[in-house]
Parts: C-alpha cells; sequence; structure tokens
C-alpha cells in the first residue's frame, strides 16, 4: 500500500523537479543534509564543489530515482514466485539460503536482467538531474556525456561534433545492453 507507493514515488517526479529538490538539500549554507550533519555536532560537506564528493551526491540523486522503479520490478518478480515451491523445499529440508539460492534467485532472472539494463541505460541518459545539481561543478568534472551532446549541439554550434557524440554514446548504451541482456540470458539458461 502507502510503502509500495512511497518507494515508487521518486520515479514519477520530472527530473527537472528532481534536480532542484536535490540541490536545494545539498546547499553549503541552508540545506537540509548540513543541517542534519550540524545536529549530530559534524561539519557541514560543501557537496556541490568538492572534487570527489560531487560525484557521490549526484550518484545519490540519480540513484534516489531509479530504486522506485527496481523495487516495483523486484516485488512483481517475487509475487510472481509460487509460494508451493518453496513449501515443497521446507518439505524437502531446504535452508532458507538453499531455498534462495535455488529459487528465488533463478526465477528473479527475468526481473534482475530488467532492472540492470533499464538503470544502465537510465545511467548514460542522465542530463537533467546531474546538471540541475552540479550543474558540471567543480571543474567541469560532472559533466556527463549527455551534456557535452547539448554543449557542441546547441551552446557552440557545432553540429557534427553533437552529432558524433550521439552515435557513439548510441552505440556505447546498445553494446553495453547486448553485453548485459547476453551475459544475463546465459545466467538464466544455467537456472
Amino acid at each position: 500500500g502507502m510503502m509500495r507507493a512511497l518507494w515508487f514515488f521518486p520515479a514519477l517526479l520530472s527530473g527537472v523537479v528532481v534536480g532542484v529538490l536535490w540541490r536545494i538539500m545539498y546547499n553549503y549554507h541552508n540545506g537540509m543534509i548540513n543541517a542534519v550533519l550540524q545536529v549530530f555536532h559534524l561539519k557541514p560537506v560543501n557537496w556541490l564543489e568538492t572534487v570527489g564528493i560531487t560525484n557521490i551526491a549526484v550518484i545519490v540523486g540519480n540513484t534516489w530515482v531509479q530504486v522506485g522503479l527496481c523495487f516495483v520490478i523486484f516485488l512483481a518478480g517475487l509475487q510472481s514466485i509460487p509460494v508451493e515451491l518453496y513449501e515443497a523445499a521446507r518439505i524437502d529440508g531446504a535452508t532458507s539460503f538453499q531455498q534462495l539460492c535455488h529459487i528465488t534467485f533463478p526465477l528473479m532472472a527475468v526481473s534482475i536482467t530488467i532492472n540492470m539494463v533499464t538503470t544502465t541505460i537510465a545511467a548514460f541518459r542522465a542530463y537533467e538531474l546531474p546538471y540541475l545539481i552540479s550543474q558540471g561543478l567543480p571543474g567541469k568534472t560532472t559533466l556527463l556525456m549527455t551534456q557535452r551532446i547539448y554543449f557542441f549541439g546547441f551552446q557552440t554550434r557545432e553540429f557534427g561534433m553533437g552529432s558524433a557524440l550521439s552515435v557513439v554514446l548510441t552505440i556505447i548504451i546498445g553494446l553495453i545492453s547486448l553485453i548485459q541482456l547476453y551475459v544475463l540470458k546465459r545466467r538464466e539458461d544455467v537456472f
């Protein structure tokens, strides 16, 4: 019911809303995250302008959006496993760990495949959320390929470079997706 809706809620928000929300929470002076750190007598962190930390901040924001959809897909996969399989395994003396390894994981292979492929594609396609959180700071270390495509295609009007990067990104996403599908399909066949 309500917990499932709360888990899925971030996936319903637009990338712009999520980016602005996380940018406000990461604010050095007035952000909620630094306020919580100060309650525990910890020093505030400059989340948006420190090399390395900014990358983590972007990853956390992006992960927050993806978790809800992954959760729903995993839940659907778990609910599709017949309870009778667990009952039969229990009668045959299988431990909980054995049930997990020999029933749950094999029957969750499709859900795992779907989540891995969709989150990988989403990570490569990310544009607005990382841009709104960090705007490429510090020193353009958080600029992604999609942002570089936009930069070349629309800001500098180097359409050839923007198009070339778009084709390269499409090929990279396609190859990674095919490799994931191939490897995970082989894993499904094993089970």
